[in-house]
């Protein structure tokens, strides 16, 4: 969360948060789907394939 006083202060700064947590949030899927076609394996824990597919659905509209 982001103080109001900050955000009044500088209007664009909470665009720029949401858009370095997008950015984070993307590295990290990145990652995931990397290393789970590096090694052939979808994962060594059976549900985590499932929530970052759900999650890249809800948030993107597409894995």
């Amino acid at each position: 969360m982001l103080p109001r006083s900050l955000v009044a202060a500088r209007p664009d700064l909470a665009r720029t948060v949401y858009d370095a947590h997008l950015a984070a949030k993307d590295a990290g899927l990145d990652r995931y789907r990397h290393g789970r076609k590096l090694y052939q394996v979808r994962t060594m824990l059976p549900w985590t394939n499932a929530l970052v597919e759900r999650s890249a659905l809800t948030q993107h509209g597409s894995p």
